[in-house]
């Protein structure tokens, strides 16, 4: 049986998994869009693997675990590829 929590740490599991907000996430793509803009590229291809992935969590909130490739393209639903995909991880 697992020791019991201090009283001062469980609150720790009632809070919610800590995200960035809906709009913090648009200004990151609205600024990656203007980047590619200037250089005059229609998508960008953004590749983790192995927890080492931050840029695909910081453009799409996708944790990359084995590996995951983002196809960006701005005002376009993104397409997200995803090695060992599980259908758990995705109903959060």
């Amino acid at each position: 049986m697992a020791p019991e929590l201090p009283v001062h740490l469980r609150s720790i599991l009632e809070d919610e998994y800590p995200r960035f907000s809906d709009a913090e996430i648009a200004r990151r793509r609205k600024a990656v869009a203007e980047v590619m803009a200037a250089q005059n590229l229609d998508h960008c291809v953004i590749y983790g693997a192995n927890w080492t992935g931050s840029a695909v969590q910081w453009l799409t909130r996708w944790p990359v675990t084995t590996e995951a490739a983002v196809v960006f393209t701005p005002g376009k639903r993104d397409r997200i590829f995803i090695h060992y995909f599980n259908p758990l991880a995705s109903q959060r």
